[in-house]
């Protein structure tokens, strides 16, 4: 399965999309309790329809924080602005579970280069300053390693 993968490859976690997440049983909290024994699991929201909400991504998150799995979140900058949720407001509701950031930019709908676009990334890294990173954006096809490099001093 995917932790075997993920152990094999030495990753720190394995990250999945929450899907269409309604309710968990006791039965599913006890395999993702076997699941996480040996490495956390980070759920990750939706962009688009009812899969992955805010609410739900936070209803999912503090049931598993409250039977004590390592379970954490990955917070989308794009997703959430796709949806129309202010990263503020997302970044309050699920503070205490965020545990890895997509950073990406915004512009009349599509993914810019980070710096490009509309979003206020400030908001999410000062509120998560421990979050790894992973920096997620078209990078273009003339010099892609000058607009990583680019991306980076933004971040600094």
């Amino acid at each position: 399965g995917w932790f075997q993968e993920a152990a094999a490859l030495g990753a720190r976690a394995v990250k999945l999309s929450l899907g269409e997440y309604q309710t968990t049983s006791d039965r599913d909290f006890a395999r993702l309790d076997r699941l996480t024994r040996k490495m956390p699991l980070l759920v990750e929201n939706s962009p688009a329809g009812s899969n992955g909400s805010l609410y739900q991504t936070a209803l999912f998150l503090d049931a598993c924080a409250a039977r004590g799995l390592p379970v954490g979140h990955t917070f989308d900058v794009g997703n959430y602005a796709r949806r129309g949720i202010p990263l503020a407001e997302a970044a309050a509701v699920l503070a205490p579970h965020v545990r890895c950031l997509h950073l990406k930019d915004i512009r009349d709908g599509a993914a810019v280069p980070l710096g490009q676009g509309d979003l206020d990334l400030s908001v999410v890294l000062d509120a998560f300053p421990q979050a790894w990173a992973a920096l997620e954006y078209p990078c273009g096809p003339e010099d892609p390693l000058a607009e990583v490099d680019r991306t980076l001093s933004l971040l600094k």
